[in-house]
C-alpha cells in the first residue's frame, strides 16, 4: 500500500512540475532521435533541444516525450507550445505556425551486405543508379517505413524488388548480417546507431560487411511551435533558439551529441 501511495505522489509531483512550465513535446518511440528510458527523455534531438534551452537560460520549459500522434494532438490543441522533430510539412500541419532552423540533417541511405552484393557482381557497377541498379535484391524494411521514393516502390509493385517487412531496424540489420536480406533503407544515423547497439547487445554481431551504398535524399528535423502560443512570446524565443542552435552547430556540439549517442547505443526493451 505504501508503494502505491508513493507512486501516486510521484505522478502528482510530475504533473505539477509540467503544469508550472511550458511543454515542448517529442516522440517517445523514435530511437535514436527521441525515446524514453524509464521516465528520462533520451536521444539526439532530446539532447540537442535540452542543451539549447540550458544555454539560453530557459528554465520555464519542460520536455515531455509521448507517442507521436499524441504529441501532434498536444501542439494542435495548445497543450504544448512546441514539438520536435517534425519534418517541414506546413500544408499538412497548419497548427504549427513557425519552424526553427534545421536542427540536423537526416539522410536517407541504402546500406547493404557487401558480401552479398559481391556474389551478385554488384560492385562491377561504378556508380549505382537508384533504384534501377538494385533490381533483384532483397530489402529488409521496418514496418511502416515508406522511404525509397516512388520509383523504388514501383519496382516493388512490379515484383522486381523483394521487400521483407520486419519489426524494427535491429531485425533488419540482423537479417543483413546473416545474409538473409541484401539491403536496408533508413536514415544514416539510425542505421549507425542500431549497428552499434547490436554490437553492444551481441558480441558475435559483426557489422563490418554492412556498408552505405547510395544516398537517396536528405531532409531535416526542426523544432516547430504551436499556433496557440502567442507570437509576442513565441517569436523572441524562436530567434534565440535559432541563434543557439547555429552556435552549437559551429562549435561542433551537435555533431558531438550525434556521435556520443551512437557510441552509447543500446537496444530498448520491447
Amino acid at each position: 500500500m505504501l508503494r502505491i501511495y508513493l507512486a501516486l505522489a510521484f505522478i502528482l509531483l510530475l504533473n505539477t512540475a509540467y503544469a508550472e512550465r511550458l511543454l515542448i513535446v517529442g516522440d517517445s518511440l523514435h530511437p535514436p532521435f527521441s525515446y524514453l528510458n524509464g521516465q528520462s527523455a533520451k536521444g539526439i534531438y532530446s539532447d540537442i533541444v535540452s542543451g539549447a534551452l540550458e544555454k539560453m537560460g530557459e528554465d520555464g520549459f519542460a520536455i515531455k516525450l509521448v507517442p507521436w500522434k499524441r504529441a501532434l494532438y498536444m501542439v494542435e490543441t495548445g497543450g504544448a507550445v512546441g514539438i520536435f522533430p517534425p519534418h517541414y510539412f506546413p500544408d499538412q500541419r497548419p497548427f504549427l505556425r513557425s519552424y526553427s532552423v534545421p536542427i540536423m540533417a537526416e539522410t536517407s541511405t541504402v546500406y547493404c551486405n557487401v558480401r552479398q552484393l559481391d556474389k551478385l557482381g554488384f560492385h562491377s557497377r561504378p556508380e549505382p543508379t537508384w533504384p534501377d541498379d538494385f533490381v533483384d535484391l532483397r530489402f529488409a524494411l521496418s514496418l511502416g517505413v515508406l522511404m525509397g521514393g516512388d520509383e523504388f516502390w514501383g519496382l516493388v509493385n512490379l515484383g522486381k524488388l523483394d521487400v521483407i517487412r520486419v519489426p524494427g531496424p535491429d531485425n533488419a540489420m540482423q537479417l543483413l548480417n546473416l545474409g538473409r536480406a541484401d539491403c536496408h533503407i533508413n536514415d544514416r544515423v539510425t542505421i549507425q546507431w542500431y549497428l552499434k547497439a547490436l554490437q553492444h547487445q551481441y558480441p558475435s554481431f559483426q557489422p563490418d560487411y554492412i556498408k552505405e551504398i547510395v544516398r537517396i535524399e536528405e531532409e531535416a528535423g526542426f523544432l516547430a511551435l504551436s499556433s496557440h502560443w502567442p507570437m509576442q512570446q513565441a517569436d523572441p524565443f524562436l530567434r534565440q533558439f535559432n541563434e543557439t542552435i547555429e552556435q552549437m552547430r559551429k562549435a561542433g556540439e551537435i555533431q558531438d551529441i550525434i556521435l556520443r549517442n551512437i557510441s552509447e547505443a543500446k537496444l530498448l526493451a520491447r
